[in-house]
């Protein structure tokens, strides 16, 4: 056997790169917060097939960010799946369109099954969301409104998942969503800067703090019975991210990978106002399985 078949990866562990699986864990805790924020009380086997259905959804958005990708991947990132020829982009295309349909049809199944879900509304709900993925993905480079279109991914989940279960578009759920959009556009600004290292735009941190107003006004709604604590937890957690970035290390990648994971303790401390101590455990652990999982498989 030569070097090169010894070292060449399977077939599952391109695929597992393509699709950025270690990052599902904040999928389903957007899941968890869309339910909760809507007012959704679905059963453990309707909420386990929605979080299938936007799985889905987000693997076939990581495939088609891979295919899109590839000519700037041949130049920036040589050793991503296309460009070193570990796959075909044709492949990659296929597939990432088939899980964008199959998330779709999975999505609006369970919303047909669901007692009080809205089929119209998931479907309505879930084509937006593919379109948000495709569109991101056809030109993300150099766009300056591309941020806010992977913010708007985002925070089509919670629409999605409250639509699906049962739920309604809430003020709560609609603030909080708009709290997470923010705070993914910050993120995707600093992601700008991982392949050189740099933080291209240090005022866009300010939108990482979005989720502190939008748990701000979802607590004084519930007469500040808020579950603190989870708030709290998130705030610790951005701060010990944002550190290195604001001393002016090179640690842009870290930061990356860590306010990705963070993305579950934003969840946690926007639902935790309606859900109460639960979000602690949810958002805990949902950054610590993605964190442990990006050891795995690379989140970016």
């Amino acid at each position: 056997m030569t070097d090169s078949a010894r070292t060449k990866p399977s077939t599952w562990r391109v695929l597992l790169n393509l699709g950025r699986i270690s990052n599902l864990p904040t999928v389903w805790t957007n899941v968890w917060a869309g339910a909760a924020l809507s007012g959704a009380h679905p059963s453990v086997a309707a909420l386990i097939e929605c979080m299938i259905a936007l799985s889905l959804l987000y693997v076939g958005g990581m495939f088609l960010n891979d295919a899109f990708d590839r000519h700037i991947d041949k130049e920036q990132r040589p050793e991503r799946p296309i460009p070193s020829g570990q796959i075909s982009a044709t492949a990659v295309f296929g597939i990432g369109f088939a899980l964008l349909a199959g998330g779709t049809l999975t999505a609006a199944l369970t919303a047909s099954l669901v007692t009080a879900g809205s089929l119209i509304g998931s479907l309505v709900s879930a084509a937006a969301l593919c379109g948000a993925i495709v569109a991101y993905n056809v030109r993300h480079k150099g766009n300056a409104v591309a941020p806010f279109i992977m913010g708007l991914c985002r925070a089509l989940v919670y629409t999605t998942s409250a639509l699906t279960l049962g739920g309604r578009l809430t003020p709560a759920l609609l603030v909080g969503g708009l709290g997470l959009l923010l705070y993914v556009v910050g993120l995707t600004f600093v992601a700008r800067g991982e392949n050189k290292g740099v933080l291209e735009s240090p005022s866009a941190l300010a939108f990482l703090f979005a989720p502190t107003l939008a748990f701000a006004w979802l607590a004084q709604q519930q007469s500040g019975e808020a579950f603190l604590l989870s708030g709290a937890l998130w705030l610790i957690w951005l701060s010990y991210c944002l550190r290195p970035l604001l001393r002016g290390q090179s640690s842009v990648m870290r930061a990356v990978v860590q306010l990705i994971a963070g993305v579950s303790l934003v969840d946690a401390a926007l639902a935790g106002v309606l859900a109460g101590p639960w979000s602690l455990a949810v958002g805990a652990l949902g950054t610590g399985c993605t964190l442990f999982l990006q050891r795995a498989v690379r989140g970016t």
